[in-house]
């Protein structure tokens, strides 16, 4: 019941958005590939969405500060899966990018098969859902809490010698993941999303399961 509000919940959504991303995530991944997944809001929305029974091994570590070397132990998982050719994907926050940007430094050149995927809602997503989004005036809670960093990550791919892929619509996520997952070479997958949108979709969505779960629970 609950994975069937989910759907249902997001199959009313056009553009691309992070529940959208967490529950598409794995299947579009070949059998056999490695997934890390960055803490903060990535994490959660898998655990809550992702769709159980994916062949698919999952990883995720903590930085000193959370979000800190999450491409590069994603990185570390590729060259390990390299005498297999097994695809490594990694899906992160902007911030968590940026805050490892120098892995990104000499990936092009080497031989790993790497899907960065990057939720781009320029910012610190998760403080939206927390008290101080409507403690603080929206300019304050901004500058303290929401951090927008105002760059465009698909230059800085770019610069890095990277291939970059956008998808536009909710249906071209999981294409363009699959399509780049075990291509070979290292490619980012920009999923841009809204982090006010993201606060009012998860809202919706559990409010669905809510629904679905109780009735489900009343009818046994």
């Amino acid at each position: 019941a609950a994975h069937a509000a989910i759907d249902d919940a997001l199959a009313t959504e056009d553009l691309p958005s992070e529940p959208g991303l967490a529950r598409i995530v794995l299947g579009a991944l070949p059998a056999g590939s490695s997934l890390v997944v960055s803490s903060s809001m990535p994490v959660r929305d898998l655990e809550w969405f992702g769709r159980p029974g994916a062949d698919v091994r999952v990883l995720a570590n903590r930085g000193a500060n959370g979000i800190d070397g999450v491409v590069s132990t994603a990185i570390g998982v590729a060259v390990a899966s390299r005498a297999t050719r097994a695809a490594t994907a990694v899906v992160v926050g902007d911030v968590a990018l940026l805050h490892d940007s120098t892995a990104l430094v000499g990936l092009a050149a080497r031989d790993l098969d790497l899907t960065i995927v990057v939720v781009d809602n320029d910012g610190g997503g998760i403080f939206s859902f927390l008290p101080q989004a409507e403690a603080l005036e929206a300019g304050r809670f901004e500058q303290l809490f929401g951090t927008p960093h105002g760059v465009d990550l698909s230059v800085l791919a770019t610069a890095h010698g990277l291939l970059t892929v956008e998808p536009a619509g909710a249906d071209d996520v999981a294409t363009a993941i699959a399509a780049c997952a075990g291509a070979g070479g290292a490619r980012l997958v920009r999923v841009a999303t809204d982090r006010g949108a993201n606060v009012d979709l998860h809202g919706r969505i559990g409010a669905l399961v809510a629904e679905r779960v109780g009735a489900a629970l009343g009818a046994g």
